[in-house]
């Protein structure tokens, strides 16, 4: 596996990543996700449906990523509308609709190739200012 967007963020993520199993993978994919819709606050059905079939390792079906694609198009189509606003900053709502944009494609990477679920704990980090404390998280998921 070549570098990834996962490696500019934190090289030892990458490195853990690709000499993690597969369950371990899963795991911090899952960890990340949990984490980016609870830190962004993104409260949707499909994405509590998303959340519970991480956990029990099941496959969607293909409707579940592309609801999860289209929630992901639409905060990003928010928050670009957002950021458009004349002579204001940015404020909270605007960058609530990036932080949710993200962990809603953090979740349809993680039911997306399996070459580049990766991406999913990339958008994950996207959610927060602090990533530290998901780091953490991920490289001892990583680890186990």
């Amino acid at each position: 596996m070549q570098l990834t967007r996962l490696d500019s963020i934190s090289r030892n993520a990458g490195e853990a990543f690709r000499h993690a199993t597969w369950r371990q993978r899963r795991r911090a994919v899952l960890a990340a996700c949990e984490f980016a819709v609870r830190r962004s606050e993104l409260n949707e059905n499909i994405v509590a449906e998303a959340l519970a079939l991480l956990r029990a390792e099941k496959a969607p079906d293909i409707t579940v990523r592309q609801r999860l694609e289209e929630l992901a198009a639409r905060l990003d189509d928010q928050y670009f509308d957002a950021s458009k606003e004349p002579d204001e900053a940015l404020g909270p709502d605007g960058l609530g609709f990036f932080s949710k944009a993200r962990a809603a494609a953090a979740l349809a990477y993680a039911f997306g190739d399996p070459e580049r679920i990766h991406e999913a704990i990339y958008e994950a980090i996207a959610t927060t200012n602090d990533q530290e404390e998901l780091l953490k998280t991920i490289l001892a998921t990583l680890h186990e």
